[in-house]
């Protein structure tokens, strides 16, 4: 995109496109080895099949938007290098010595704004944002008819998804919640996860990459996907 080879929509859909590998990596590295055995058989089953629809709705605005939004490629005018250019080989250190070059400049930014999104975002987080939060999340579990003792996994899950997975098995099997309720409080944990994730890390990660306003209109798309997919399942459950 800075060297003018793709355009801001085209950059825009790549950034996307390029999170969805990651519902495949997670299903088989965190999902199945590790959530799924902490919340059970069935809410675990839910659980990763709204984690694939989120992925798949995804994939689905990403096609659906560059159809509408790209003009096709011609590729019957695509440069192919000429003999001479096939000619100049060069060594691969000099090659690399070039692109770190090139390339410092733009990592120095990145690292610097990560940095920085990522110091203030903790200093949040340690000056009482959790305890905040659960605050926040009493009238939403309240809202849905489930007990008190929900409130600690919906929080907790926002903020480390294998601890809250804990925190709801301990509940149903002390009788406490319902597995019906326990499927309610990991979507809604899911739910606030979100944002919490997003502001995290991916906040810090797609503004270094991308500038603000390029950055935050990703994180904006890719969240509002998510939550509009997860959100959709929560009330489906809760009224079916």
């Amino acid at each position: 995109h800075q060297e003018d080879i793709i355009s801001t929509k085209e950059t825009f859909l790549s950034a996307l496109f390029n999170g969805i590998p990651t519902y495949i990596k997670e299903t088989f590295t965190y999902q199945l080895p590790v959530i799924m055995p902490a919340l059970g058989p069935r809410i675990g089953s839910i659980y990763l099949l709204t984690f694939l629809l989120s992925g798949t709705a995804k994939l689905a605005f990403v096609v659906l938007a560059g159809r509408n939004m790209l003009e096709p490629p011609d590729f019957s005018e695509a440069e192919t290098p000429s003999t001479s250019q096939k000619g100049e080989r060069k060594s691969f250190f000099k090659a690399l010595r070039k692109a770190f070059k090139r390339q410092i400049k733009i990592f120095a930014k990145i690292a610097l704004i990560f940095v920085l999104m990522t110091f203030v975002v903790l200093s949040l987080i340690n000056a009482g944002l959790a305890e905040g939060l659960k605050k926040h999340i009493a009238p939403i579990t309240k809202a849905v008819d489930l007990p008190e003792e929900a409130i600690i996994p919906v929080a907790t899950f926002a903020i480390s998804p294998l601890a809250g997975a804990g925190g709801i098995g301990t509940l149903i099997k002390s009788g406490k919640v319902t597995e019906d309720q326990g499927v309610v409080i990991a979507l809604l944990g899911g739910l606030l996860l979100l944002p919490v994730y997003s502001l995290r890390y991916s906040l810090a990660y797609y503004l270094s990459i991308f500038g603000f306003r390029l950055g935050m209109l990703v994180l904006v798309t890719s969240l509002g996907i998510g939550m509009f997919v997860r959100s959709t399942v929560l009330l489906f459950f809760l009224f079916w």
